[in-house]
């Protein structure tokens, strides 16, 4: 079995349609109306079908046939799913994304990240340090989304390590 950034980034490797060993089933996308929200719902496109995940959005705002509409025709335009549902939430973003993330049983977060510049450091903003550091599941970030997904040729890991020391006991 390939790894996640094995099957996204060597192209010219061979994962079927619908990967049945896949612990992604179920794929959502964080999602705002923002300029490159497109991008993004793109890449989760991409995302979903090498894993043969079911797609979802969630949304953080008013739910309303204005917004029902503008989902279904941006799912038209990048031919995706129809019937992908909408999970929307109100309050906090971080709070209703991460709330949608475990109400839903969601494997994988997809979202946009703006890198902000301080002191010559690169960080991310609130929403997307919050999902790395509190969701429940696999966070994809993307800082430079592509309506028309290029392979991925970098790909920086993050994990959760333990702040306390871990007790590991044997019984002889």
């Amino acid at each position: 079995m390939h790894s996640f950034a094995e099957r996204c980034v060597k192209p010219d490797i061979t994962v079927p349609a619908h990967d049945e060993s896949s612990t992604y089933k179920k794929v959502a996308v964080a999602s705002t109306f923002s300029p490159r929200f497109e991008q993004v719902l793109s890449e989760a496109g991409r995302i979903r079908e090498r894993f043969g995940a079911d797609l979802s959005l969630i949304y953080i705002g008013e739910r309303n046939d204005e917004t029902a509409k503008k989902f279904q025709e941006i799912f038209g335009r990048l031919q995706l799913p129809g019937d992908s549902p909408v999970h929307y939430g109100q309050g906090d973003a971080a709070d209703g994304i991460l709330r949608a993330i475990a109400d839903n049983d969601v494997d994988l977060i997809v979202a946009g990240a703006l890198e902000k510049q301080s002191a010559l450091h690169p960080f991310l903003g609130n929403v997307a340090r919050r999902l790395l550091r509190e969701a429940s599941c696999s966070v994809l970030l993307f800082t430079n989304p592509e309506l028309k997904p290029k392979p991925l040729r970098r790909i920086v890991s993050s994990r959760t390590i333990p702040t306390s020391p871990t007790r590991i006991s044997t019984n002889a």
